[in-house]
């Protein structure tokens, strides 16, 4: 996959967020970035905020991708549309 420069859809692409904690949060992007997710690519809407963990990605990424969960085996899986088989991470 070719790496391409991430940037918003315009520089003062921001909102302010009221979490349920009552705090306030700056976040930012969108942001397209392109990215892999076991035999897929795609290129994906994120958002950032200023954490130690600071991307935010939801069950939109789930849904895109196309995985599926097994959170029992903690295990993420997918069809792979070039064997039609189940392919695994």
């Amino acid at each position: 996959m070719s790496h391409a420069t991430c940037q918003p859809a315009s520089l003062s692409d921001s909102a302010l967020f009221t979490t349920v904690g009552g705090y306030i949060v700056l976040v930012n992007g969108p942001y397209m970035f392109p990215i892999e997710v076991l035999t897929r690519q795609l290129v994906h809407t994120f958002y950032v905020i200023k954490s130690p963990a600071p991307f935010i990605a939801g069950f939109d990424l789930v849904i895109a991708a196309q995985l599926i969960i097994d959170a029992i085996g903690r295990t993420v899986y997918m069809l792979s549309t070039s064997t039609n088989t189940f392919v695994s991470a």
